[in-house]
């Protein structure tokens, strides 16, 4: 564990095992459900880093934890009292609370996400960018980029921050390795269609995270294929392309150039 501090999780709702409908992801009875299926898989991911939750005395990892579910994807009551927990409406955002977990007493050293899904178009299981009604496409210098692009490039623009860990199902996790070769993947579920999967049981799904998750701190955080494989050189041009605005008035693009890669990006 030489060298580890700090670890930032990114977590979603839309890569959970036993996740498939929008219905799930949306207020109400079976989103309800649904929360404690992400807080399951979470807490598998934290216990695997801590250990037990009835260890006593403080750690020497610290872990921070964001919902980054738009309305909200954890039920905090039920999340390892351990970490340090961000709520779904902070008003930092994603960018905001990165930067100030970097001025903390223990700045990061790493990004991880749990229950991550695709982007728009790719096929994934509940597969959106950012707004599932709103957004056809984001693109940076012309490259196709989901959420996870975005953060994980970010990250590291910002500080050399590399991303380690990501779970969701099988296209998520092939997106994220994609831009990080040497992420550490678990697939929980393989896509069927935008609205059905082959899910792992839960009990089994969180298995599978608690063991995979305890290869983290082997990771060396400096290896090279933790290294975003595209990172393109400035100026930059961050396009993003709207669906249709009730299903058939043309919505302009809108872009923004500049040559810094966090200022570009950090208007998510």
């Amino acid at each position: 564990m030489a060298g580890w501090r700090h670890i930032f999780l990114v977590t979603d709702i839309e890569g959970v095992a036993g996740v498939e409908s929008w219905e799930q992801t949306q207020s109400g009875p079976r989103h309800e459900a649904a929360k404690a299926l992400a807080t399951d898989e979470v807490n598998s991911v934290i216990r695997a880093l801590l250990g037990p939750p009835d260890i006593p005395g403080p750690t020497l990892l610290r872990i921070s934890v964001w919902d980054g579910h738009g309305c909200g994807g954890l039920l905090p009551e039920r999340l390892d009292r351990r970490v340090t927990f961000y709520r779904h409406d902070d008003a930092r955002n994603f960018t905001g609370l990165l930067r100030e977990s970097l001025r903390g007493e223990v700045p990061v050293d790493a990004l991880g996400f749990v229950g991550q899904h695709a982007m728009e178009g790719s096929g994934g299981t509940l597969s959106h960018t950012y707004s599932s009604r709103r957004i056809r496409s984001y693109k940076l210098n012309g490259r196709p980029i989901g959420e996870f692009d975005l953060r994980a490039l970010y990250a590291w623009a910002l500080a050399k921050i590399p991303t380690v860990f990501f779970s969701g199902d099988n296209v998520a996790c092939n997106e994220a390795q994609s831009l990080v070769p040497g992420i550490l993947r678990v697939q929980v579920k393989e896509s069927l269609s935008l609205t059905s999967a082959r899910h792992l049981e839960p009990a089994h799904a969180c298995t599978r995270l608690t063991d995979s998750a305890k290869q983290i701190l082997e990771r060396d955080l400096s290896d090279p294929s933790l290294r975003p494989s595209f990172f393109p050189e400035p100026p930059f041009e961050f396009r993003k392309h709207f669906k249709l605005k009730f299903g058939f008035v043309p919505r302009p693009p809108q872009t923004l150039r500049g040559d810094s890669l966090t200022a570009v990006l950090g208007k998510e």
